[in-house]
């Protein structure tokens, strides 16, 4: 993935100060992902399929992809679907995020009365 993201920085002939601006990054931060210091974040993976796609001319939604399927990145690679274990994750990351927002809901409604 690492060189697919040299390769279209060089194809679009940007600087590493132009490719971080378009990306939303900095420059020093693109650096460390480019000489391999860093992970490639989702926002950053997600920017280089749309543009691989283009650049192939395959659909941004190709039919190959299951409906709905977003690409991830599960132990530093794209996928189209995390593994087990990060599923399980992020499955339970949701039920404590609907558990606060429920305590927080009456706790606000608890106030309200007081």
């Amino acid at each position: 993935m690492l060189q697919e993201l040299l390769g279209a920085r060089k194809q679009l002939g940007l600087t590493q100060v132009e490719m971080a601006k378009k990306l939303g990054i900095s420059r020093n931060y693109l650096a460390l992902i480019e000489t391999e210091q860093r992970k490639i974040p989702a926002s950053v993976a997600d920017w280089l399929v749309t543009f691989l796609k283009q650049k192939s001319g395959e659909p941004l939604n190709s039919s190959a992809d299951p409906p709905g399927a977003e690409t991830v990145i599960c132990h530093d690679k794209l996928r189209l679907a995390p593994c087990p274990l990060c599923a399980e994750k992020s499955a339970r990351i949701g039920e404590l995020e609907r558990e606060l927002t429920q305590r927080l809901l009456a706790l606000c409604w608890c106030l309200d009365r007081a």
